[in-house]
């Protein structure tokens, strides 16, 4: 006698009771109805704020120019962490006081051993200064080369090997638009040994303001006056990483021509470029020197040029190539 098989009915009620238990399952595994595959292909799963103060980085972010969110990377935690660094460097700039270092320019010749040369502007860069009306004739800029390409022996007999560190800036002391370009800039930092001393003298903030004072004047009135500082050739990794996820470009792919993207400080593209190694050099500018530069908010503005070099004696001609820029002028803080 064979066994009986189930009637219709109760293989109708067994398939019901199975779609009902996965689609629990199911929407027990997702918002609103939405698989994780969907939340995650969309970027709307919940991410988890950084532990900075009150910022909440699961908003949507509002930019100046805004761009879509869902066009940009996954991975988001480097431009986070970008974002935190500008929002603690505001607050410096805002609230903390002046350094009371005081270094004297005899503190950079020892250290430094400073050159003055001949300050020639990028060709590339100066169409960008015309339309800013900042001259650039030879006869108004200035160039200063700092290395410690050798052991520096201070007078009082403190003995600080070389690190190859090296600053070197041109200088264009123009009143309301006086300007600095940041060329070759290497820390001694970047070079020195684990444990090696390193002279009081090696930050570029504070190198960068002794040649400045040294070229607009020591008076108060005519260093206050800079205005813009312009970061040429940005080769930092972390850097152009920032500027390529906030324009949506692929690495090394940026095409950005001036007069390029501007985010001020109210942007999280604007706090994120704030946070760079680039940024945080200003940052310390602007804060070790606030009683004579006053409370100053950058706004940024980053572009690109594509820059053909000259014709090769010994082969082809070199491909053209983007150079990553960077511009912060020096606004007041009610300015906004």
């Amino acid at each position: 006698m064979s066994p009986r098989r189930p009637s219709g009915g109760i293989l109708i009620v067994l398939v019901s009771v199975l779609v009902f238990l996965s689609l629990k399952v199911k929407r027990g595994s997702s918002i609103n109805g939405l698989s994780p595959q969907y939340l995650e292909s969309h970027q709307l799963t919940k991410s988890v704020a950084l532990p900075f103060g009150q910022h909440d980085f699961v908003h949507v972010h509002t930019n100046v120019n805004p761009k879509s969110r869902l066009a940009k990377r996954e991975d988001t935690h480097f431009y986070d962490e970008a974002v935190c660094r500008g929002e603690r460097a505001l607050d410096k700039i805002m609230n903390q006081a002046p350094s009371t270092r005081v270094f004297t320019r005899q503190d950079q010749v020892d250290a430094w051993a400073p050159l003055e040369r001949r300050g020639v502007v990028s060709p590339d860069l100066q169409p960008v200064l015309l339309d800013l009306d900042i001259p650039y004739s030879q006869d108004v800029v200035r160039g200063v080369a700092t290395f410690q390409s050798k052991d520096i022996i201070t007078p009082d007999g403190q003995t600080y090997p070389r690190t190859n560190g090296a600053y070197d800036n041109l200088f264009i002391p123009s009143g309301a638009e006086s300007t600095i370009i940041a060329l070759n800039n290497h820390s001694p930092k970047q070079y020195a040994t684990e444990g090696q001393p390193l002279p009081a003298l090696n930050r570029w903030s504070d190198v960068i303001w002794q040649n400045w004072t040294a070229i607009a004047g020591d008076t108060d009135s005519a260093a206050q006056q800079l205005r813009y500082i312009f970061h040429e050739n940005i080769i930092t990794p972390s850097t152009r990483k920032i500027m390529e996820y906030i324009e949506v470009a692929q690495p090394d792919q940026l095409d950005l021509p001036w007069p390029g993207e501007a985010y001020d400080m109210r942007s999280d593209d604007g706090k994120a470029l704030l946070g760079t190694p680039h940024g945080m050099g200003v940052v310390w500018l602007v804060v070790d020197h606030s009683d004579v530069l006053g409370r100053k908010i950058p706004v940024i503005r980053i572009f690109t040029v594509l820059s053909r070099p000259p014709p090769s004696r010994r082969g082809p001609r070199p491909p053209a190539r983007r150079v990553y820029y960077m511009l912060l002028e020096l606004r007041n803080s009610v300015e906004g």
